[in-house]
């Protein structure tokens, strides 16, 4: 597994801030000592602390501990994991203290392009779209590059998120569409789970043998879709499903609803939305 040296300052410690330096951390890509959390909500800091991470609800003390770092070491990477409209506040409180010298910023902001980040931060940027399964190491990450950003740079990027799963390369004007299938898709899966345990319920069972019915045939379905990447999604759904039998008539319900043509119509709408969020 490779390494990274340079201090990370993360700005911005919720659920995917966390998941990257969990995983970065417990692979030994990252050491715990040399992280610095930016993050206001205080109940957010002992996940990181159990790492040997420094927090800090406060801007200023933040900086200066992860520049203490930096002379100690090297130049740092600076890792963005705000919500997308706190971009603006975000640049105007430590843009210009992280100015100089030009560090790599990496961004997970959905929406936020790379010419605003740039904007920002007057910095090397690359932006990233993970998805949560990044908490277990499954998750899968798409990466282009900003202005400025070096093959030196994307290496390391790519060393940092493939500690929480796998990363593939995109042009920018595919992350916001990346983002409605990858990076929402674990919703649409939680609803169908949902769904699921509800039928389950419906026709009989009590309520945890119906979440426990529900995860377990998701759980194995996927397992068939990664075990089987040959095989068309279509191919696998014929197997289960017998010329008037039980999954024909459950299909049939689905189709009827129009299942498919909304899973399409939510993505795109999750695509717009993600550009909609990098105009505002």
């Amino acid at each position: 597994m490779a390494t990274i040296s340079q201090p990370l300052l993360v700005i911005g410690g919720g659920n995917m801030g966390r998941a990257i330096v969990q995983g970065a951390v417990r692979a030994g890509t990252l050491a715990g000592g040399a992280v610095v959390v930016l993050e206001p909500d205080g109940a957010k800091h002992a996940a990181f602390l159990e790492l040997g991470c420094a927090a800090h609800a406060q801007a200023d003390p933040a900086v200066r501990e992860f520049k203490t770092l930096e002379a100690e070491h090297a130049d740092g990477l600076v890792l963005l994991s705000v919500k997308p409209q706190m971009l603006g506040v975000v640049a105007e409180t430590v843009g210009s203290s992280l100015r100089e010298p030009a560090r790599l910023v990496m961004s997970v902001l959905a929406g936020a392009t790379t010419t605003r980040l740039a904007e920002g931060f007057g910095a090397r940027v690359v932006r990233l779209m993970p998805n949560t399964p990044a908490q277990i190491g499954l998750g899968i990450t798409a990466m282009c590059a900003g202005p400025g950003a070096t093959g030196t740079d994307l290496g390391v990027t790519r060393t940092l998120f493939a500690s929480v799963g796998r990363v593939i390369d995109l042009d920018e004007d595919l992350l916001d569409a990346f983002t409605a299938v990858a990076g929402s898709g674990p919703a649409y899966v939680y609803l169908l789970a949902e769904g699921m345990a509800a039928g389950a319920e419906a026709v009989g069972f009590t309520r945890p043998q119906a979440a426990e019915l529900a995860r377990a045939t998701i759980i194995g379905a996927a397992g068939l879709l990664q075990g089987q990447p040959e095989v068309d999604p279509a191919a696998l759904r014929a197997m289960v499903t017998s010329k008037g039998g039980t999954t024909a008539a459950a299909l049939q319900v689905l189709d009827e609803g129009g299942v498919v043509g909304s899973i399409v119509g939510a993505i795109v709408a999750a695509r717009d939305r993600g550009r909609e969020l990098g105009r505002e």
